[in-house]
């Protein structure tokens, strides 16, 4: 990843509007990860999280296969 971007597969999956409360799991190193950000922060572990994938989303490159 020589340019500095989170590269992940592409993948097709319809859009569901999320109501109030979404839950989503994650990996141990993941949320080792977050309660680390957690300490360092005045901000929730949940706001922590959305900002971190709303950062994400903005620097992914997906990685379309040819069909």
């Amino acid at each position: 990843m020589e340019d500095n971007k989170f590269h992940i597969p592409a993948r097709r999956k319809e859009k569901n509007p999320a109501k109030d409360r979404c839950n989503v799991r994650i990996t141990p190193e993941a949320y080792n990860i977050l309660v680390d950000m957690y300490n360092e922060s005045t901000v929730s572990m949940a706001q922590i999280a959305s900002t971190a994938i709303i950062y994400a989303s903005k620097n992914a490159v997906y990685d379309k296969e040819e069909v």
